[in-house]
């Protein structure tokens, strides 16, 4: 069991599996616990974090939830995100929880991947929301599979839980209080937006909904099933953890790559230096030819110190090959040195990834532009009377 401090106060969270961090976000009256039985499906293909918000599960009480509660959940999601230290983590949120994901990334988007956003009502609560929520409340405390759930959920003060809950979630719906604390179209990292057609306790039009929230964030997809309930994360358990952990591993490489991209382009001068996102501290990268610079100080000085002899002109990249912690990349380079010389040829990069995904290693290979068949006479190999390239 582990804690960190929120607010003065303790928030439980539990590590399982490994690969890319995935941060799991329960929803109102729930708590890590609800994502146990779902974890064989995802720790084999990333490192599932479950997280008890402040008066959940195993986290300390609070006298109250308040109103703006899932930007205060958020504001939990961040402080984990940075006690954690992995880079860029992505987020699961299941209903409620999906409210403090999407507030989470447009708060700190730096410390985020990507977010799966789960079975919530988007934008705004639905018109009936508060007249809802108390039928369903009062329904489910009477009803002894739901009193079972509260209570593996929150203990034996189950009942003291769920009726704060209620009232914050009340409050927040008399206030008509904003869901979200910056608009959407300032999400900067991927959105999937993920529901059922038959969820009851969403709102009619989900899926509408959906698709307008589509419209206005810059990278947004959506997952919606014909069937099943709330959420749809549970009961289409195994196509959704499919789509969930394809959509965080497609996410994955498109940072990766972009990584890449702003490397060489820092080279042509097209992008800002950012040496220290790019490549961890103890990073070791190898050039073609032989020389080798260890750490990432080393690598800026010989960024800094080849810069003033010569010009990059082009470093355009073709393609990229991915598998599990390395990524291949596959381009051609051409400079311009101060003595006059101009040298171009194709190369390839094998990179390896640290979990925070920045390069931990680099290997560059080099090859000629021009190509001959020395078979081309007979048998006998007849190789160009010329000096080989210094790669």
């Amino acid at each position: 069991m582990s804690h960190f401090k929120y607010g003065g106060r303790s928030v439980y969270y539990e590590e399982y599996g490994e690969g890319s961090p995935v941060i799991f976000l329960h929803g109102n009256t729930a708590s890590s616990k609800m994502f146990e039985p779902l974890l064989s499906l995802y720790a084999g293909k990333c490192r599932c974090i479950l997280i008890d918000f402040l008066g959940n599960g195993r986290s300390d009480r609070v006298e109250k939830f308040p109103a703006d509660l899932w930007y205060d959940e958020a504001m939990q999601t961040v402080a984990l995100a940075r006690h954690l230290g992995y880079g860029k983590v992505s987020l699961v949120g299941v209903s409620g929880g999906a409210w403090a994901a999407v507030n989470a990334a447009l708060l700190s988007p730096e410390l985020f991947l990507c977010v799966a956003a789960d079975s919530f009502d988007g934008r705004t609560l639905n018109d009936r929301f508060a007249e809802n929520l108390l039928a369903e409340r009062t329904s489910a405390k009477a009803d002894i599979q739901s009193r079972q759930f509260y209570e593996w959920c929150q203990g034996e003060d189950w009942e003291k839980v769920v009726d704060l809950d209620t009232a914050s979630l009340l409050k927040c719906a008399e206030d008509k209080r904003a869901l979200f604390c910056k608009p959407l179209p300032e999400l900067k990292i991927p959105v999937l937006l993920m529901g059922t057609k038959e969820d009851q306790m969403c709102r009619d039009d989900l899926e509408q909904e959906y698709k307008e929230m589509a419209e206005v964030i810059p990278e947004a997809e959506i997952c919606m099933f014909e069937h099943g309930g709330h959420p749809a994360s549970a009961s289409n358990a195994e196509r959704a953890a499919e789509s969930i952990t394809g959509f965080i591993a497609a996410s994955e490489r498109k940072y990766r790559e972009k990584l890449i991209r702003h490397w060489f382009d820092m080279w042509t001068g097209a992008q800002e230096e950012q040496f220290d996102e790019i490549f961890s501290d103890a990073v070791v990268y190898t050039e073609s030819w032989g020389p080798e610079y260890k750490g990432v100080e080393m690598v800026k000085h010989w960024f800094y110190e080849w810069k003033s002899r010569g010009k990059v002109l082009e470093w355009n990249i073709r393609q990229y090959f991915h598998k599990e912690d390395r990524t291949a990349v596959e381009w051609y380079f051409k400079d311009s040195m101060n003595d006059g010389r101009t040298e171009e040829f194709d190369g390839m990069s094998l990179i390896e990834w640290s979990r925070d995904n920045r390069i931990r290693s680099l290997k560059e290979f080099g090859c000629n532009l021009e190509h001959y068949n020395p078979y081309e006479d007979g048998g006998e190999p007849k190789f160009k009377d010329e000096k080989a390239k210094w790669f």
